[in-house]
């Protein structure tokens, strides 16, 4: 059985090597480009950071999954954010995602408002050492963030996003898109067993 110093130093290991894969992925695809003499597009880039993304993230346990799907109304991001609190005290991560649980709400607000119709998908993971929430629309739009100065309300959520999770990005996908955000957590201690 791993210490959980061990345990942290592993899974703060699998961070590191997520975001080297996508920094590598990164040069990769913008070399390739700039040899073509062609721009990358948003898309295409976000599309092949999320694949890296995700082939370091499957090496790492995960603990628990969710989706969820909620009509595009109001309620909505209310709805996702008490289930996805109920979800995280579950895991005993209760105290320690309120960020997450705002980044969240966030994403499910702006799909409700941009997303067009149809119901907004939500998937939520939590792996040892991070939180990964993904929320789907039926708008293959990119998200604008807020131009720096501006008065207009819209794109605030994502220079949050930008701020406070610990990787994020989107892509399109066959009905719309999906941005998703990562947030660290403290990885959970070894287990013990009952009077030891």
């Amino acid at each position: 059985m791993r210490s959980a110093q061990s345990s942290f130093a592993a899974t703060t290991e699998s961070s590191r090597q997520s975001v080297a894969a996508s920094a590598a992925a990164r040069a990769v695809l913008e070399r390739a480009a700039a040899l073509a003499g062609m721009s990358v597009p948003d898309y295409v880039r976000g599309a092949v950071l999320e694949r890296a993304r995700r082939d370091v993230l499957a090496t790492t346990k995960v603990r628990r999954r969710w989706r969820w799907r909620v009509p595009p109304t109001v309620r909505g991001p209310a709805r996702v954010r008490a289930l996805a609190r109920t979800a995280l005290a579950g895991c005993g991560l209760d105290g320690e995602c309120e960020v997450c649980l705002v980044l969240l709400t966030e994403l499910v607000t702006n799909a409700v408002r941009y997303g067009g119709a149809g119901p907004v998908a939500v998937r939520l993971v939590v792996h040892d050492d991070r939180v990964t929430a993904a929320v789907s629309d039926h708008n293959a739009a990119g998200p604008v963030p807020a131009r720096k100065g501006s008065e207009d309300e819209g794109g605030r959520g994502l220079v949050l996003l930008a701020r406070l999770s610990t990787s994020s990005g989107w892509y399109r996908t066959a009905t719309g898109k999906t941005v998703w955000f990562t947030c660290s957590v403290r990885p959970p201690g070894p287990a013990t067993t009952p009077g030891g």
